[in-house]
Parts: structure tokens; C-alpha cells; sequence
């Protein structure tokens, strides 16, 4: 549907991991316990960002999602949000296809989340495909997560279009279970991180 936009306000996309494509809401994962979708949401309407976030289909076509999270941002852009008022957050399978948006956007100001990303293999993909990034790019990952995420210094060092990059890696320890709720050690950092070009 469409946006009633304000100008005004910050807008935060939010583009949820693989687990939800897999089992629709209620998704549980027997590690990690159920994701917390809803209170990842009102976790940021309740810090101010006007949230725009939609629910994927099994096996959803990364290249697909990201031309709609586009086309969400264009809308924005053309209502007069300026772009440093619009960050895209992903987790996991999200963090990729906010990758996508980057790379599909190529706006310098736009701001970007991603968590639990750069996997090894998808940063192999990501080169082999040239997908740069553009933009402010923030990568938050747990130090325990080896399987599941990595580091995505070769993807900053890849992007000539990233106007400010930082990675930030957790010491939690529940590895990709910091995507299953707003922990506030990813939240805190992500809302910073959106608010930074003021």
C-alpha cells in the first residue's frame, strides 16, 4: 500500500532473516528460540523511525526483494525524505538484500544496516558479481557467529561508492541468535548509525 509520507520523519526499512521465509510468524528456531519480529519493529517505532518492513514468501528471490525495497526508498525520495533520514536494516538473508538495495540504489547518502552478513560466501559472490555498495554501511556481527556470518572488510574494500563503512563485532555469544530479538547490543548501534549525518 502506499505511504502517507512525512518529510519529517526518519524512515527505517527492515528486512528480516531467512527463518521467517521458511515457517511464516510464528518462526522458531530450535537454537534460538522464536524470532521476535514484532518486538524488533516496535522496538524502533518506540525510538521514532516510521518502519517499513514486509513479510517474505518461502524461498523469495533476494534480487527481487531488493528492487522493492528500492522502489520503497525511491517513493520516499520523491516525496522529499532526504536520504540521509532512510537506513536499511538486514538481518542474516536480509543483510544481503539490503547489500542488494545498496548496490541497486547507488545513492552515497543513504544508510545501511547490516546484520549478521558478509558470510564467506556471499562476500565470494558479491565479487565475482561485482555488487559494490554505496552509501554508509554498518556491519554488526557476534563474535561467536562463524557459521553463519563474517567479517565484510573485503566487500568496504570492494565499494569505491561507501561514504562511511564500520564493522562492530559483539561479544554476546549466542552467535546468530542476536538477530532473533532488539538486543540493545545491535539496536543501540544501528539507531546511532542512523542518526550519525545529522
Amino acid at each position: 500500500e502506499s505511504l502517507r509520507v512525512d518529510r519529517a520523519r526518519r524512515y527505517l526499512l527492515y528486512i528480516h532473516p531467512k527463518i521467517v521465509e521458511d515457517q511464516g510468524i510464528p518462526a522458531i528456531s530450535p537454537e534460538h528460540g522464536e524470532f521476535h519480529y514484532d518486538d524488533i519493529l516496535a522496538h524502533f517505532r518506540q525510538q521514532g523511525f516510521a518502519v517499513i518492513s514486509e513479510q517474505r514468501p518461502k524461498n523469495a528471490d533476494s534480487k527481487t526483494y531488493a528492487s522493492r525495497g528500492v522502489a520503497q526508498i525511491n517513493e520516499l525520495l520523491v516525496s522529499g525524505v532526504k536520504p540521509e533520514n532512510i537506513t536499511v536494516v538486514g538481518a542474516s538473508k536480509g543483510a544481503y538484500i539490503a547489500s542488494l538495495v545498496s548496490h541497486l540504489a547507488r545513492n552515497p547518502s543513504l544508510n545501511y544496516v547490516l546484520l549478521a552478513g558478509c558470510h564467506p560466501s556471499t562476500v565470494a559472490h558479491m565479487r565475482q558479481n561485482k555488487i559494490d555498495l554505496y552509501g554508509n554501511v554498518l556491519a554488526i556481527r557476534d563474535v561467536a557467529d562463524t557459521k553463519l556470518a563474517g567479517s565484510c572488510a573485503e566487500v568496504f574494500a570492494l565499494s569505491p561508492g561507501i561514504r562511511r563503512h564500520k564493522e562492530i563485532v559483539l561479544t554476546v555469544g549466542s552467535a546468530h541468535g542476536i538477530v532473533f530479538g532488539p538486543l540493545e547490543e545491535w539496536t543501540r548501534p544501528a539507531g546511532e548509525w542512523a542518526s550519525a549525518s545529522h
